[in-house]
């Protein structure tokens, strides 16, 4: 979805920002909220996010994803957009490792389609807005749909995005945004990070690496 929301910006060209992610996940009669803070960049159409899965708050236990990596001891995670290049990077800084994985041809040239519906008035971080419902879809099986609150005092920049999925909802919230133009290397994997062909070898190296760290002693 990240691709999906970078479309969203329209004709913002950069910015930063510290953010809010709540993450609804489990069966409907079950749900949980976790709630994790990230700092975003986004530059013609690049888009960055960091998370620390120190900072996850849970209603009642993290979801999986963030539980499994935490287990092998990785808390952070930066997903880097990159529709010039094809790719998302998927870093792990405490590793100095990444892999990327490919983007579909419409989010490689931002051109999603997006079908805009006024759904009245609202509010959103402490902003009067308007609020958009909003489908985007690319391929057959790459569609997303979401709830969109546009500032009023922003130029209608949206401050809150609520995307629904079939397994669960992500809502991101822009709490401080700087129009500002970010440095074009936040964007880029730093040149000590190893490169790993796919996901599942990256964390089976890391799973490597915790299993064989010397376990401390037991008292008597």
């Amino acid at each position: 979805m990240d691709a999906a929301t970078a479309q969203l910006f329209g004709t913002v060209r950069g910015f930063t920002a510290r953010a809010e992610m709540d993450l609804v996940v489990g069966p409907p009669n079950g749900r949980d909220t976790n709630t994790v803070p990230i700092n975003v960049a986004f530059l013609d159409g690049r888009m960055r996010t960091d998370m620390d899965l120190n900072e996850v708050r849970a209603t009642a236990i993290p979801a999986p994803t963030f539980t499994s990596l935490i287990a092998m001891g990785i808390y952070q995670v930066v997903n880097v957009v990159r529709p010039d290049r094809g790719v998302a990077h998927l870093m792990y800084p405490e590793l100095k490792s990444f892999t990327d994985f490919p983007l579909t041809p419409e989010e490689t040239t931002r051109s999603m389609k997006i079908a805009r519906t006024d759904a009245g008035r609202g509010t959103a971080v402490g902003r009067f807005c308007a609020v958009q419902r909003v489908v985007v879809t690319g391929s057959s099986t790459n569609r997303h749909e979401a709830t969109v609150w546009l500032s009023d005092n922003m130029r209608g920049f949206p401050v809150q995005i609520q995307w629904d999925e079939p397994r669960g909802q992500v809502t991101l919230r822009f709490l401080d945004v700087y129009l500002i133009t970010p440095d074009i290397g936040l964007f880029e994997p730093p040149r000590d990070y190893i490169k790993y062909p796919d996901q599942a070898m990256l964390l089976q190296n890391a799973s490597q690496r915790k299993n064989s760290e010397p376990r401390p002693r037991r008292g008597p």
